[in-house]
């Protein structure tokens, strides 16, 4: 098993009142799992759970609610959807711009959510990533852990990824745990 983790990426905005306790909330069609600032139902961000692709996150919203902070699918990279994990050239396998049924399968139940009197909230999903001939490759898991700090976010990712076949990894210069801002010429 290969494991890794990716602690803290802050994103930073202005200041708002004091710590609100996080909530989820579910949607079946799309998958999706919303979290929120209880007591103002404020969403903060979406994970994106779709049954035949890669899980991700999108909209992040500023933590003052003035701005979005990913973008997803813009016309000159359709394949970068906000804030997500994907990996270049396993088996020779592209699971970094393809991100459809033929690359992944999530399991059934979208994700496992826990909620706290904190302002924070985990979150555990497993997807498949799958072989060319449809059958499982990796199993990849992702714990997330997100912290409201009411002026930025904490979000701890805890990936472990679990090969189900012989497994080789080509070098690349980008790949692994990627976040799509968004970006404008101007």
């Amino acid at each position: 098993m290969i494991r890794f983790a990716l602690i803290a990426l802050l994103l930073l905005a202005g200041a708002l009142p004091a710590q609100d306790k996080l909530t989820w909330e579910s949607e079946k069609k799309p998958r999706r799992l919303s979290l929120l600032r209880t007591e103002k139902k404020k969403l903060l961000m979406v994970f994106n759970v779709p049954e035949d692709s890669r899980p991700y996150l999108h909209p992040i919203l500023a933590p003052d609610g003035n701005g979005i902070l990913t973008e997803y699918a813009p016309a000159h990279h359709k394949h970068q959807t906000g804030l997500f994990v994907g990996f270049l050239d396993v088996n020779k396998r592209d699971y970094f711009h393809n991100r459809d049924k033929d690359y992944f399968l999530q399991d059934m139940e979208p994700a496992t959510i826990t909620e706290s009197d904190k302002a924070a909230a985990t979150m555990l999903l497993k997807t498949n990533l799958l072989d060319k001939d449809g059958s499982t490759l990796l199993v990849e898991t992702q714990d997330w852990t997100v912290e409201d700090k009411t002026t930025h976010y904490v979000l701890d990712l805890a990936c472990s990824i679990e090969a189900k076949k012989d497994v080789t990894f080509g070098k690349h210069d980008y790949g692994g745990l990627f976040l799509r801002m968004p970006w404008r010429a101007k």
